[in-house]
């Protein structure tokens, strides 16, 4: 014989608009031929109790409301009591990044340097000065530096 698991489908995504569209708002504990089934705590069911309870199951399986799986967890067909084949969820596509080029740049055809930081094969190797000077004028001299002098209790209470 058979075991099966009858699982709440309350809270379930994919259950969402079979709920929606049923007569009746589904509780969270579903009592179900004598047996209480809470949501993440399934109930284990013999194949002798599940074709006893058969009627109940496909009202509460068509409003979404419970589900049954077998021990690995495959759904149940409840016309055959046959697990269904799994269907696997199709992947979300994969983003198709268009290739970096300097040909797609604006403006088109402007030279890139070969590395992103430091100097390219083809760059100088003057390193920019900040301030521009006249060829005649010369640095000024060094200011003395002044040296700061504490001053306690300002005017402040100590």
């Amino acid at each position: 014989m058979a075991n099966y698991f009858i699982h709440s489908g309350v809270r379930k995504r994919h259950t969402a608009l079979k709920r929606r569209l049923a007569p009746v708002n589904a509780a969270l504990v579903q009592h179900i031929g004598g047996l209480i089934v809470r949501r993440s705590r399934p109930v284990s069911v013999s194949q002798a109790k599940v074709i006893e309870i058969l009627a109940q199951l496909k009202v509460a399986e068509a409003e979404g409301r419970l589900e049954l799986r077998t021990a690995d967890g495959r759904l149940v067909d409840l016309e055959t009591l046959k697990p269904m084949a799994d269907v696997a969820p199709a992947s979300p596509p994969q983003p198709n990044f268009l290739p970096d080029s300097a040909a797609r740049d604006l403006p088109a055809g402007m030279p890139m340097p070969l590395y992103q930081e430091g100097t390219g094969i083809t760059q100088d190797t003057e390193a920019p000065s900040l301030i521009e000077q006249s060829p005649g004028e010369e640095d000024p001299p060094p200011a003395e530096a002044k040296v700061p002098s504490l001053i306690r209790n300002k005017g402040k209470r100590s």
